[in-house]
């Protein structure tokens, strides 16, 4: 039953199922049958961890199960099979311990093997015989020292020393026996085993390193192992040793500032540690995690060490509130908020999502904590500007993230306190719960299809219009087809209901993202799309016939700043679509810059930026027909420059004689080349 392969454990059951039926010679073998038969041996842990368990029930099959996991399994080459080994043994050490006991001195050499699996193997065996025997302990009511012996226990306690000593934790085979040595505290720490000051210090050392290791699969037993280490040798009798403590966390600290791997790990251990190890340096701790979550010079990079410090910010706070100041409260807020707003890329694509998400987990979880139990002291203030945030990534272009922050938009909308009271500061929650009923329950987040006509209505209330509008901006103006066709679809539906009033507000709010996110191309390249988009749909044409219209000039003005000293053809391209917009404008001097500006592009040095403009250009001289963009006698012979001539292989010098003569066409200057003085 404990063969890796199913086919061998149901040929086995079958051949047992023989001899029962044909001899009968095998004791207790209808009881063991009917537990083992065909088909309850196909699962692998069911067979390692229950009808092994079972079957150890009877004397005569105890021994030999175990010594075959001690002498076969512990070894197996694969690491599965080793787990499920180990589990096993750990299951089977209450039916017999002095069996078990016999067998542990196997087991502890094993650890020393030169066979790396064996020696693997044999670590974690020994780790989880040593947590099985404590409960074991426990039930006898006498002490794990007493019931493993002073013998045993030395071998046991001096097991990672030797592991080190013999270099079982470098090289090739190194990384497999750090994650089993982090298992093995991890299990003797639950188990209270007793232990000197010097194998303190030592495992102690091992996991620290454990913490700094590239791989995750090493950090991530390693993190468990340090609460369970420090709860255990840190606090003895309810008493925490802060001179330990402090000793402690001044290292962890230090750790903090190296690289990215060791920032990592070491801020998701102090996000495990146990409240009492914590208690009067939580602060100081959240101050830390809080300058790890934040992006500085040389960090950019770090996204995994920003996301995994929130996830231990998080955790702190949850587990500290009582003990935390409001005033530490807010900044925790702020910094979720902050960490909502990281949008590094690099060649891994949008790294900062993983801090979004986060963050929005941070902010879950602490807000329904505080409204749980202690509601007083949710800040208002806070949860005002903190809402409006998670709005916004719920419409942006990411699946993952809009999903997880539509779930819990619509969670924190409908949470309450044990008195049943919501969460105070939600911006017009009245109004929100009109568009996100109780019926939404089951939507699904992260369709765009689903979500979009409900999210969009949102910019109809002014404290959520603009960051709606942002994360619209984003999907809109996105790459994605199915994306841009769902948020298209939901804002035109939502701006044919708008009035003239609703229409002015929208581009007013529109002027003042462009604004606040010049030179920002995450947002401002997909708005110039957005732009085009909402512009060709025909919603903004009162605002262009309109004699009072400022929208404009303040458009082609923000258009002009974006594109100053701009190397990207893509920006420079969607500028030029705007360009071409505007020219259905009744202001006669906007029209002329924007000629001027196209002209420009006309015989701009990237060859596609002048086909596109030139392009655009012509389609937009038919399509505004009616407006007077030039004069119509001159007309025909303008748009033949424009179609006829080789824009995209001609050289600039070429062209510029034909671009000078479109200009004199359409009665704009000639675009000169501004020559900067040299000082001498």
């Amino acid at each position: 039953s404990f063969d890796r392969e199913v086919n061998c454990r149901r040929a086995a059951s079958a051949a047992f199922q023989e001899i029962v039926g044909r001899q009968g010679t095998f004791p207790h073998g209808i009881d063991i049958l009917t537990t083992a038969d065909y088909f309850s041996v196909g699962q692998r842990s069911n067979a390692y961890l229950s009808i092994s368990d079972y079957i150890a029930q009877y004397s005569d099959y105890n021994t030999p199960l175990v010594v075959h996991l001690v002498t076969r399994k512990l070894g197996h080459w694969d690491p599965a099979v080793r787990e499920l080994a180990v589990r096993a043994l750990g299951k089977l050490t209450h039916r017999d311990v002095n069996l078990i006991l016999k067998e542990l001195p196997t087991i502890l050499d094993a650890c020393l093997s030169m066979d790396l699996f064996y020696s693997h193997g044999a670590t974690l065996g020994v780790g989880q015989i040593v947590k099985s025997l404590s409960f074991i302990a426990k039930q006898k009511e006498t002490s794990l020292q007493s019931l493993i012996g002073a013998d045993l226990l030395s071998k046991i306690e001096s097991l990672v020393d030797n592991l080190m000593k013999g270099n079982k934790l470098r090289g090739l085979g190194g990384e497999l026996m750090r994650g089993a040595v982090s298992d093995f505290i991890e299990n003797c720490s639950s188990a209270g085993l007793p232990i000197s000051f010097q194998v303190l210090n030592s495992w102690k050392a091992v996991l620290f390193e454990n913490l700094s290791d590239v791989e995750e699969r090493i950090q991530k037993p390693t993190v468990t192992a340090m609460s369970h280490f420090t709860a255990q040798y840190y606090i003895k009798d309810g008493t925490l040793s802060t001179y330990q403590r402090d000793t402690f966390l001044a290292q962890t600290f230090k750790m903090l500032k190296e690289n990215e791997d060791t920032r990592k790990g070491v801020s998701l251990a102090l996000g495990a540690l146990h409240p009492e190890f914590i208690k009067g340096k939580q602060e100081e701790i959240i101050e830390n995690l809080i300058r790890c979550s934040r992006i500085s010079d040389g960090t950019e990079s770090w996204g995994e060490s920003r996301r995994d410090a929130v996830k231990a910010l998080a955790e702190v706070c949850i587990k500290m509130h009582p003990s935390i100041g409001d005033e530490t409260i807010h900044t925790v807020y702020d910094s979720f908020m902050l960490s909502l707003d990281d949008y590094t890329v690099d060649k891994r694509g949008d790294i900062g999502a993983w801090v979004r998400e986060a963050a929005l987990h941070g902010i879950e979880t602490l807000t329904l904590t505080l409204l749980k139990e202690a509601p007083g002291r949710l800040p208002v203030s806070v949860i005002q500007q903190m809402i409006p945030l998670i709005v916004q990534q719920a419409v942006e272009k990411i699946d993952r993230v809009r999903g997880l922050a539509g779930k819990i938009f619509y969670g924190l909308l409908y949470a309450s306190s044990p008195e049943g009271q919501p969460i105070p500061g939600i911006p017009a929650r009245d109004e929100v719960l009109q568009i996100f009923k109780q019926e939404h329950s089951n939507i699904k987040w992260g369709i765009e299809s689903e979500t979009f006509p409900l999210f969009v209505q949102l910019v109809l209330i002014p404290s959520y219009a603009e960051k709606v509008l942002i994360g619209l901006i984003v999907s809109v103006g996105g790459l994605t087809e199915r994306l841009v066709k769902s948020s298209s679809q939901s804002l035109f539906a939502l701006l044919e209901t708008l009035d003239e009033t609703g229409i002015n507000n929208f581009c007013a709010i529109i002027l003042k993202i462009f604004r606040d996110y010049q030179k920002v191309d995450r947002v401002s390249v997909p708005l110039l799309k957005f732009l085009d988009s909402v512009i060709t749909s025909g919603f903004l044409e009162p605002v262009f016939e309109s004699p009072d219209n400022t929208f404009s000039m303040e458009l082609l003005n923000l258009c002009k700043n974006e594109i100053n000293k701009c190397g990207d053809p893509n920006k420079l391209m969607a500028s030029a679509d705007i360009f071409c917009q505007l020219l259905q404008c009744e202001e006669e001097v906007c029209r002329r810059k924007c000629l001027v500006q196209l002209a420009i592009f006309l015989c701009h040095r990237f060859p596609r930026v002048r086909k596109h403009a030139a392009d655009k250009l012509y389609e937009s001289i038919l399509t505004f027909a009616d407006k007077t963009i030039l004069p119509e006698e001159r007309s025909e012979e303008a748009m033949s420059l424009l179609g006829e001539t080789n824009w995209m292989n001609g050289t600039i010098e070429d062209l510029k004689p034909v671009r000078n003569q479109f200009c004199h066409l359409v009665n704009i200057p000639v675009p000169q080349v501004v020559k900067k003085l040299v000082q001498q």
